[in-house]
């Protein structure tokens, strides 16, 4: 799974802008996720970055939360 980083805003928190699709583009994923300053600041270069923004992603799939649609 290689996720690439798109861009990252920076307002009242960092969100980390994503998008990810397999070889044979049967998965197509995009979003965002939110994370710390402290996080930024230890995962800085963008390929340590996108592997943080990948473990939240399977995180968050795997913890059987709901994903809210639109949800900035």
């Amino acid at each position: 799974m290689e996720v690439q980083v798109r861009s990252i805003n920076f307002s009242d928190k960092i969100q980390v802008r994503f998008v990810y699709r397999d070889d044979n583009r049967d998965i197509d994923l995009s979003g965002h996720v939110t994370i710390t300053e402290d996080e930024y600041e230890t995962n800085a270069p963008l390929t340590t970055l996108a592997e943080l923004v990948k473990q939240k992603v399977i995180n968050k799939l795997e913890s059987g939360e709901p994903i809210e649609e639109g949800a900035e």
